[in-house]
């Protein structure tokens, strides 16, 4: 299951591949932010991500710990994207840097850069967080695209499925 998802994400073809998740109609953007932000330890470059402010008609820095999903909730400002870094999951796995678009109020898109930094450990710490935000709603749908050795998502989406399903029959039996 991890080698199949090596497969697709360890040759880095200088493309952005998006995994989608959209919490249909629930607007839940502002706590997957929180929840990605927390799982990491700053942003991915030197120089600040910004957004477009509608009512001060510039742009505006982010700041690292702040969370401007509520502006656009509010229509203050347009869609933005931020880059995280060292991005930890709950048990401790490094994920490598994820993009975060913040497009609708129901609606985010994760964006990753492919490369041999996608090893076993990275996979599962990314499977950790797309649960993690899955888990957000009931009604959550991920999809994704852009991958060209996984054009329909059915290496990433059947691996990820086969996860969870592993990972809460172990719970399962602890308990």
């Amino acid at each position: 299951m991890i080698d199949e998802v090596k497969s697709i994400l360890n040759n880095n073809d200088g493309s952005l591949p998006d995994i989608e998740f959209d919490f249909n109609g629930e607007v839940l953007i502002s706590k997957a932010y929180e929840l990605i932000q927390s799982w990491s330890s700053g942003w991915a470059s030197t120089t600040e991500p910004h957004y477009w402010s509608r009512k001060h008609k510039k742009d505006v820095n982010i700041k690292f710990g702040y969370n401007p999903s509520e502006h656009f909730l509010n229509d203050e400002i347009d869609a933005f994207h931020v880059v995280f870094s060292g991005i930890k999951s709950k048990s401790g796995k490094l994920i490598p840097e994820l993009g975060l678009y913040i497009l609708e109020k129901d609606f985010i898109s994760l964006d990753y850069k492919m490369g041999m930094e996608w090893t076993g450990e990275a996979i599962i710490g990314l499977f950790e967080l797309m649960s993690e935000i899955k888990s957000l709603s009931t009604k959550t749908t991920i999809t994704c695209q852009g991958n060209i050795y996984d054009p329909k998502c059915e290496v990433l989406l059947s691996s990820f499925n086969r996860w969870e399903i592993n990972t809460e029959s172990r719970r399962s039996s602890c308990t």
